[in-house]
């Protein structure tokens, strides 16, 4: 039987390339989900030559994707999988699952959203919105059929009977990680906060000079997250000992195609600094803790949930509230 892979990120390309080794998965599909995100969509494509498989299907971005969904289903459905792989669990992967006839299904790892994504599961309540009930008038389906299993970097605490596969890149380790040279440069992973309104972006700059400050003595890479827009005030951070490297791609394949192994790598909530932790035993990984007074509501649950894992893991580092300088300052 066939094993289905459903794709929107660089980084789930990762997560197959090892779930296929660990399995020993053969006569796979990937079905590339694009978005609007132009990078995204490159990387994505020139991963693909590291994952073996015997059918593609690209589905780029769309304003309107139900009729699109209604077609790739029937499509999807005329084969019996043995596995198939999502990493995003929105209307299209909920549609897949609930229509596709499957052995099993696994969460493939997304980096932090899969936290989120397990504690949603978790509550095994599958929420219908009006967006799904649509499908119900092309004679779909719009319940899942089986529960979820995992196959995922983080030390999730199992729920019930549900099944978690946790893996270290060991696969990928072996084959691309041979022989590295280790470079002494402090790697910053910069990250889309301010888009994503996370924190504002007084604050985001705040804590980038904070981390210049704590590695005075060192050269500071900072590499910006693909989605990141490098601005006039984030240039003026860059002198001889902070510059700004425009990377096009992710920065595990980064270190992997220059065989860099770095000393360190620091990060507030990045999910490359659990990756990188992995991949690469001894390097130094860091993350620098948003104070809760500096989120955003909206987004505050999510965040909090992700310190609690970075906790977890042993690689948080604590830090000085923005607010609370603000504050002190108007005394």
């Amino acid at each position: 039987m066939k094993n289905l892979f459903i794709i929107r990120s660089p980084l789930q390309i990762l997560n197959a390339y090892e779930a296929i080794a660990h399995f020993d998965l053969k006569h796979n599909v990937f079905l590339i989900v694009q978005n609007h995100l132009d990078k995204n969509n490159v990387q994505m494509k020139e991963m693909l030559s590291m994952c073996e498989y015997e059918e593609l299907i690209e589905m780029p971005p769309s304003k309107s994707n139900y009729f699109r969904y209604v077609a790739l289903t029937r499509k999807l459905k005329k084969y019996h999988y043995n596995f198939v792989f999502f990493g995003n669990f929105g209307s299209f992967q909920k549609l897949l699952l609930a229509n596709l006839e499957y052995k099993k299904s696994y969460l493939l790892e997304d980096g932090t959203s899969t936290l989120v994504f397990h504690k949603e599961l978790c509550e095994d309540i599958q929420h219908i919105s009006w967006r799904d009930m649509r499908f119900l008038f092309s004679g779909l389906h719009i319940k899942r059929k089986k529960p979820v299993a995992y196959f995922t970097i983080f030390d999730l605490e199992r729920k019930g009977e549900e099944e978690i596969v946790q893996h270290g890149f060991n696969c990928l380790k072996k084959a691309k990680c041979d022989v590295f040279a280790s470079v002494e440069e402090v790697y910053f992973l910069g990250q889309c906060f301010v888009s994503a309104d996370v924190v504002s972006y007084e604050a985001y700059l705040y804590y980038l000079q904070r981390v210049k400050n704590d590695f005075l003595n060192e050269k500071i890479v900072y590499i910006p997250h693909r989605a990141e827009t490098i601005t006039t005030e984030l240039r003026t951070l860059e002198d001889e000992h902070f510059r700004i490297l425009e990377n096009n791609m992710p920065i595990e394949m980064y270190f992997i195609s220059n065989k860099i192994k770095p000393k360190y790598v620091v990060s507030f909530y990045s999910t490359a600094l659990f990756t990188l932790a992995k991949i690469f035993d001894k390097t130094i990984v860091k993350s620098y803790a948003i104070c809760e007074k500096d989120l955003k509501a909206k987004r505050k649950e999510s965040a909090l949930l992700v310190q609690y894992f970075l906790k977890k893991a042993g690689l948080e580092v604590g830090t000085v509230c923005y607010n609370q300088l603000q504050e002190s300052s108007h005394v």
